[in-house]
């Protein structure tokens, strides 16, 4: 027998979810091009492309202060990202559309390596723990992972 909570709980899993999406990036593959900041290409150096939802977001203010980053993604540029896009609660939030943050790791040969979508702001990873990430796979030289799909 179970209690009105724990129904209620389980409840919220038995509704339908939708399919996967299909507009996500997958690992190993190579990310889209285009626009005014070429990023992804083949380099023969590892690059880092961090997304974040906007400088009306204390918590993006506070993550940018460690990083350079370029900005301003199109409607059209973030969905070609696969991130998740959000709509402003207010014009204090945004007048625009805006991208939730995302987290991007292309290796030397131009290919996906790490990624980490997120829906909400406050779920983005450490900096210092993907920096000691990072410096791991290199060192092992680790293949890329997550490709059983």
């Amino acid at each position: 027998m179970t209690s009105k909570v724990s129904r209620g709980f389980m409840g919220m899993f038995s509704k339908a979810t939708p399919a996967a999406d299909a507009s996500k990036l997958k690992p190993g593959v190579a990310l889209p091009h285009g626009g005014r900041v070429e990023i992804g290409a083949p380099t023969g150096r590892w690059q880092l492309v961090v997304v974040y939802r906007g400088k009306h977001d204390p918590l993006c203010v506070t993550y940018l202060a460690a990083l350079q980053v370029a900005y301003g993604l199109n409607e059209e540029q973030m969905r070609r990202w696969g991130l998740y896009i959000s709509r402003p609660l207010g014009p204090e939030e945004s007048i625009n559309l805006f991208s939730e943050p995302a987290l991007f790791l292309v290796n030397p040969a131009g290919l996906l390596h790490v990624m980490v979508y997120s829906n909400a702001s406050f779920a983005r990873p450490d900096l210092k723990q993907i920096a000691q990430g990072i410096k791991m796979v290199q060192d092992r030289k680790q293949p890329i992972r997550g490709t059983f799909y």
